[in-house]
């Protein structure tokens, strides 16, 4: 599997405990410690993706982060998120990382052209607008425009490896929550 995009019916328990999360992240200041770029210099083109791959340009981000169990207990979120990785991939024999509790604001908030290290992903994220997840398939080479769905959990499975990276940027005209988990396969260590 190199990509999937699905689904949850709204009582599912991680999306429970994802509502949890977000009702903290309006209380808390995770939205107000925001770095990186005002502007997009990294933008999020097929052009813009083709520089980065040859080196010419370099990664730009706007956001900000919060931290796992520091500001809010993510035990939950973890649990759940592992098991629904677990159904949707049939694969359970991995070591889990948190890698990201990501707030990009609203007017701008970007994380531009990059791959991340090899091993599977989930992400969770909600916007109450219009924000976007776009990655060029490592097969076709074909850039495609995965939107969030604005007022619901939007959920993604995807895999990197060495030899098919998945290159992929994050754009968020309005604010837009997310959180990932890394799955690294305990067979891929062998």
């Amino acid at each position: 599997m190199i990509y999937k995009e699905f689904d949850l019916p709204d009582d599912h328990p991680l999306i429970t405990s994802l509502n949890e999360m977000l009702n903290w992240t309006k209380i808390s200041d995770a939205g107000n410690r925001v770095s990186g770029d005002l502007e997009i210099v990294d933008d999020m083109s097929e052009e813009a993706l083709n520089k980065r791959i040859n080196g010419e340009t370099v990664n730009k981000c706007r956001m900000s982060r919060f931290d796992h169990n520091k500001e809010f207990n993510f035990d939950d979120v973890q649990k759940y998120s592992a098991e629904v990785y677990e159904e949707q991939t049939g694969l359970n024999d991995y070591i889990l990382y948190p890698v990201a509790k990501t707030v990009y604001p609203a007017g701008g908030g970007h994380l531009g052209w990059h791959i991340d290290s090899e091993g599977g992903r989930i992400y969770s994220t909600y916007t109450e607008g219009e924000s976007f997840f776009r990655y060029r398939d490592p097969i076709t080479k074909e850039v495609i425009t995965s939107y969030d769905k604005p007022y619901q959990w939007t959920f993604r499975i995807f895999t990197f490896d060495e030899s098919n990276p998945l290159w992929h940027c994050v754009y968020a005209k309005d604010q837009r929550i997310s959180v990932g988990y890394r799955f690294l396969h305990i067979s891929s260590l062998s």
